[in-house]
Order: structure tokens, then C-alpha cells, then sequence
């Protein structure tokens, strides 16, 4: 046999193994049930769609009624996720609340015939500037990192393990953290607080679930992606508006992030903004089986830029 001849075989057969091997991937999500907080926007609602597309049913958390119905229809309208078998539910709730938190898992329960996985990537920017500059009355209000973004991941793993430890269900977490969550966040402080103390919870309730039933814990730190929580940023680097200040940057070619955004891509290593869907590949493997040996752990996914 011709030495191409081989090479083309082996290569065919190589090819046909990534296939079934990718195959079996997606197969392991089609039909179980994932709880995505945040889910309207951003990464959030990029591993929705990606998981949907695998034939995931998924629940879309949220407290804006009106995007959760758009990620909603976006999803479910998606022809790859009709063809999969996935499909779409938004649920209205704000993670601060506690009580919210746990009357939603249990509607998603009920509704979706059960919990496999859960996302907690609902998460705010919240003050810009020096840390004796915030005002007080931001503390523990709906601008505030620490009360939005920490103790919207505590509220969602509290009940999440509650939920899995009473039914002895083996079952895995990505908590959405930031690589500000792994380094100083000067201007940002609340922000990195609230990020560095998901990595904390994470690692904690990690180590507690390790058997019996085994609920994995990890958290993704995104570096700049393109979603509305950066954009939104621009407009204090631009006028001095806070993030919620202003009008609401809800798309990537609105003026203040397109006159902003070169002067970031100039900072980063290779000078690139991540896509969500990058963001969404890596949370899908750490909630894989594929990742079964790893818990506790806390992933940059940040083209590098925490290594800098």
C-alpha cells in the first residue's frame, strides 16, 4: 500500500473517532436539566444556548422579564437546539433573595422533571472609582457586587447542594467568577471582592462534596468579553457614568463602546475581547464528565492576561 494511501485512511478513521467521540460529548446533556442564573445575557445565556443546542433543558434565570422572554424564544426559536431536543424556560427571580432562590429551583424541579447541572454566572460591575469615593448608600442595595454577585452565588449553591444532597445525586457547578476574583482590582474594589469571595465558596463547598454524593464545584474567571457588563463600563471611562448611568448598552455597536473599545484591545495580551461562546466552552467541559477528576478549582479563561 502507497504510503498517501495510509496516510489518507488513517486520517479518515482519525476523523471518524473526533466525531463519535464529539458525539457522545453532546449526547451525555441531552435531556438533564440545567439551572443557569444570569442567563438572559452574556455567558449566561451563551452556555444556555450551547447546552440547549446538545439537547439540555434548560431554565434561564433572571430578573428582567423582558430579555428572559427574548433569550427564551432566541433559543428555543434556534434550529439546531429544535433539532436536539432542547428547549428553553425562562424564570423570573432576583438572586439576592434568598427565598426567590429556593421556590425557583423548586418550580424548575417540577417543571423540567428534575437538576443536573447549574450555572451561577448572574453578576453586576457595580462602582467605578476610588473606594472612599462610593457612596454608602450603594451598600447592600441593587448595585452593590458583594450583595448581587456573592450572595447570588451563595444563595444558588446553598440551595443547589440542599437540593442534590437530599437525593443523593451525583451532580456538577460552574460558579462565574472573574480574573478580578485572582488578583487586585484597583477602582473596582466591591467588584473584586465579591468575585474573589465566589472563588472562596467555591472551593469550600467543593471540599465538603467531594463523596456521597459527589457535587463538583468550579469556578470559570473570564477576563474582557464582549457581553452588555463590559460594555457598559465604557461609559465611565468615557463621561464618568457608573455602569447603571445613562442608557443601557445592550449591543456591541452602540457609540460609547465602539469609540472605547480600541483603547482595551490595546491593553490585552494579543489584543483580543473573548467571545461569550469561549467563556461557554469551557464551563460545558467543567461540567462534563470529562472533567470528573476536577473539583475545586479555579479556571482563568482569559487569553492569558492573569499569567501576565
Amino acid at each position: 500500500m502507497r504510503t498517501g494511501s495510509l496516510a489518507l485512511i488513517l486520517s479518515v478513521v482519525c476523523l471518524s473517532l473526533l466525531r463519535t467521540s464529539q458525539a457522545a460529548f453532546e449526547d451525555e446533556f441531552a435531556g438533564k436539566v440545567a439551572f443557569i442564573s444570569g442567563g438572559t445575557s452574556g455567558i449566561g445565556f451563551a452556555t444556555a444556548m450551547r447546552l440547549a443546542s446538545m439537547g439540555t433543558k434548560v431554565a434561564i434565570i433572571g430578573r428582567n422579564e423582558e430579555r428572559g422572554k427574548a433569550a427564551e424564544a432566541a433559543i428555543n426559536g434556534n434550529a439546531t437546539v429544535a433539532e436536539h431536543g432542547g428547549r428553553a424556560k425562562f424564570y423570573q427571580c432576583d438572586v439576592t433573595q434568598h427565598i426567590k432562590v429556593k421556590s425557583t429551583i423548586a418550580a424548575v424541579v417540577n417543571d423540567l422533571g428534575g437538576l443536573h447541572y447549574a450555572v451561577n454566572s448572574a453578576g453586576i460591575g457595580g462602582f467605578l472609582g476610588r473606594f472612599d469615593e462610593m457612596p454608602d448608600s450603594l451598600l447592600w442595595g441593587v448595585n452593590d457586587p458583594v450583595m448581587n454577585n456573592l450572595y447570588g452565588v451563595i444563595h444558588c449553591v446553598l440551595e443547589e447542594v440542599r437540593y442534590w444532597r437530599s437525593h443523593n445525586q451525583d451532580a456538577a457547578i460552574v460558579n462565574l467568577s472573574s480574573y478580578n476574583g485572582i488578583r487586585a482590582t484597583a477602582y473596582g474594589t466591591m467588584y473584586g471582592a465579591s468575585k474573589h469571595g465566589i472563588n472562596g465558596v467555591t472551593q469550600s463547598v467543593a471540599i465538603e462534596n467531594v463523596e456521597n454524593p459527589r457535587i463538583r464545584v468550579n469556578s470559570v474567571c473570564p477576563g474582557l468579553v464582549d457581553t452588555p457588563l463590559t460594555w457598559n463600563q465604557a461609559k465611565w471611562f468615557l463621561r464618568g457614568e457608573q455602569p447603571w448611568q445613562g442608557h443601557y448598552i445592550d449591543s456591541a455597536q452602540d457609540p460609547d463602546w465602539v469609540a472605547n473599545r480600541p483603547e482595551w484591545v490595546k491593553e490585552l495580551i494579543g489584543q483580543k475581547i473573548l467571545s461569550p461562546y469561549e467563556e461557554a466552552e469551557a464551563i460545558i467541559f467543567l461540567l462534563s464528565s470529562r472533567a470528573s477528576g476536577i473539583t475545586g478549582m479555579i479556571y482563568p479563561v482569559d487569553n492569558g492576561a492573569s499569567a501576565k
